[in-house]
């Protein structure tokens, strides 16, 4: 990949994201439920450091239909696409450097600022996506389970999205 080319590999990777989630929470009827949010969530970042919460367009997908306030309403979701996103790091700590435990921190601290859970989407050069989330859920086979969270198929998350937009209440890990 050339120089800077990473952006745009990143912004293609959230377009896709926010199509499978549409087609998933609407039964495969409409694609256009979710979208990136302004700046990647960067709006959000820029408002907060000014007093502001903004809670609607914090992380990087957003629901531009009501449909999907049932999901951003609970989730600050964070998508990341890399050629090696270091799951070594769970193990070993957290190296510097574009890896999945800084990827989740930094997730998490948004999430709290906002009082919503933590959903992070994963897709590593030539693997398929995952999703790395600690809310509690009865979807069955963890990719991974760590003290942190837990690792499933993104395929099978969004098989199972009914089940992540009910009505309860979420319980945020401040650790």
């Amino acid at each position: 990949m050339k120089k800077g080319g990473g952006k745009a590999k990143g912004g293609e990777f959230e377009r896709w994201v926010c199509k499978q989630l549409s087609l998933a929470i609407s039964n495969d009827k409409r694609d256009d439920i979710f979208w990136r949010s302004a700046m990647s969530g960067g709006r959000a970042t820029v408002k907060f450091k000014k007093g502001v919460k903004n809670v609607t367009q914090v992380g990087d997908i957003s629901a531009i239909d009501p449909i999907g306030n049932k999901l951003t309403d609970k989730f600050v979701i964070e998508c990341k696409r890399y050629k090696n996103i270091r799951w070594d790091s769970l193990i070993y700590g957290t190296p510097t450097g574009g890896n999945i435990l800084e990827f989740w921190q930094k997730v998490q601290e948004e999430a709290i600022r906002v009082k919503k859970s933590p959903l992070l989407i994963i897709k590593e050069n030539g693997r398929i996506p995952v999703i790395c989330i600690n809310y509690f859920t009865n979807i069955e086979h963890p990719v991974i389970t760590s003290n942190y969270f837990k690792v499933f198929w993104f395929s099978n998350f969004l098989k199972n999205i009914k089940k992540f937009t009910e009505k309860r209440k979420i319980k945020i890990n401040y650790e």
